[in-house]
C-alpha cells in the first residue's frame, strides 16, 4: 500500500496532552487509485512518559465523494477486502532514534449507504487517557492499535549492512564480506529480509502483516561454512511453473546483515 507520511510539524504544533483534533484534506494524488491501494499516513511525536496514557484515534465529520466506475474496477482487482461502511484509522507506537512516536494509517475509500466512496476531508481526533502507572510497568496498559504494522522496524537499533544477490539459491556468507561490513564475528551474524522476488500487485492485510518487518533467514553451517538460501529478481509462480516470474525494478535480491551476542545455531 502507498504510504504517505506527513512530519509532525505540519501536522500537529504542540506535544499531545488530554485530545487533539484538525481537519484534514486529502488531495486528488493521495486518494487516487493506480497500480496501488491510496493510503494516507501520519506521524505525532510523543512525550517519553508515553506509557502512561492509552491513546485512541478515531475519524469525525467525513465529507465524500462518489468513485468513478473506473477505480471501482480497479479497486477489485486489487483486493477482496470489503470496503467499511467508514475508515477506519489503524494506529501503533513506534520508534524512531528510540523517540515513540504514535503512527496513524488511513484507507481512504468506503462503501456508505450502498455506493463506493473515497474520503476527501475529515476530522482526526486523537484522545490520551491516563492509566495506572503501576499497571503501565507491567505492560498491562498497551495502545489501542488496529494496525496491520509492526510495532517498530527491527533495523531502528544496532549496527546494519546490506549485501546482494544476483539469483535465487543457496549463497555462502563469507568472513570476508562480514569483515567489509564492520563485523568481526561471522558465527554472530544474522541475516534478513525477503530478497529481490516481485512483490505481488494487490497488498492484502494479511501480506502486510507476514511481510511489514524483516524477518531473520535461516543459515545452515557446513564444514565451517555458512550457507543460506536467498531469492534473486526472477521466480516462478508455483513449483510447476513454465514462465518465470522477472522483478523488472532490481537486478538483485537485498538482504540486511547485524551482529549480536547469540551465536548463529
Amino acid at each position: 500500500m502507498r504510504r504517505l507520511i506527513l512530519t509532525s510539524a505540519l501536522f500537529f504544533c504542540c506535544i499531545l496532552m488530554m485530545a487533539q483534533q484538525r481537519f484534514v484534506y486529502l488531495t486528488t494524488d493521495e486518494v487516487s487509485i493506480d497500480s496501488v491501494i491510496p493510503h494516507v499516513g501520519y506521524q505525532l511525536p510523543l512525550p517519553e512518559n508515553y506509557q502512561d496514557s492509552l491513546y485512541h484515534v478515531t475519524l469525525q465529520y467525513p465529507e465524500y465523494i462518489a468513485m468513478a466506475p473506473s477505480d471501482i474496477e480497479k479497486y477489485h482487482k486489487l483486493s477482496t477486502e470489503p470496503l467499511p461502511a467508514m475508515p477506519q484509522p489503524e494506529y501503533s507506537i513506534v520508534f524512531d532514534r528510540k523517540k515513540p512516536i504514535l503512527k496513524i494509517g488511513v484507507t481512504p475509500l468506503a462503501l456508505n449507504e450502498g455506493k463506493h466512496k473515497i474520503l476527501v476531508s475529515f476530522m482526526l481526533k486523537i484522545e490520551s487517557t491516563p492509566v495506572n502507572k503501576a499497571k503501565a510497568a507491567k505492560g498491562e496498559a498497551k495502545p489501542n492499535t488496529a494496525s496491520t504494522y509492526a510495532e517498530h522496524s527491527i533495523l531502528a537499533s544496532g549496527k546494519w549492512a546490506k549485501i546482494s544477490v544476483s539469483e535465487t539459491g543457496v549463497h555462502e556468507l563469507t568472513a570476508e564480506t562480514i569483515k567489509k561490513a564492520g563485523f568481526n564475528d561471522i558465527n554472530k551474524v544474522k541475516i534478513y529480509g525477503y530478497g529481490g522476488n516481485l512483490q505481488p500487485e494487490a497488498i492484502r492485510a494479511e501480506y502486510l502483516k507476514q511481510t511489514d518487518d524483516l524477518k531473520e533467514v535461516p543459515q545452515c553451517i557446513i564444514d565451517g561454512k555458512h550457507l543460506f538460501y536467498a531469492k534473486g529478481p526472477v521466480s516462478y509462480s508455483s513449483k510447476n511453473a513454465t514462465t518465470r516470474i522477472r522483478n523488472p525494478y532490481s537486478n538483485y535480491g537485498y538482504y540486511f546483515i547485524t551482529q549480536n551476542d547469540e551465536e548463529t545455531t
